[in-house]
């Protein structure tokens, strides 16, 4: 995946999440907060080992 479709990828699941949260959706939260782990590892793998925290 390409930055900007991890960028729309994590704006996507980001709402998803606040609205699990005003749903008190304890199931999709934790789903969505998985998914949005791994877009982060995602992330981060793709980064320069420079720029890697």
């Amino acid at each position: 995946m390409s930055i900007t479709e991890l960028h729309n990828r994590f704006a996507d699941l980001n709402a998803r999440l606040r609205r699990a949260r005003f749903d008190n959706d304890d199931e999709a939260i934790t789903v969505i907060e998985a998914e949005m782990n791994r877009i982060l590892d995602l992330y981060n793998a793709s980064r320069p080992p420079s720029q890697q925290p």
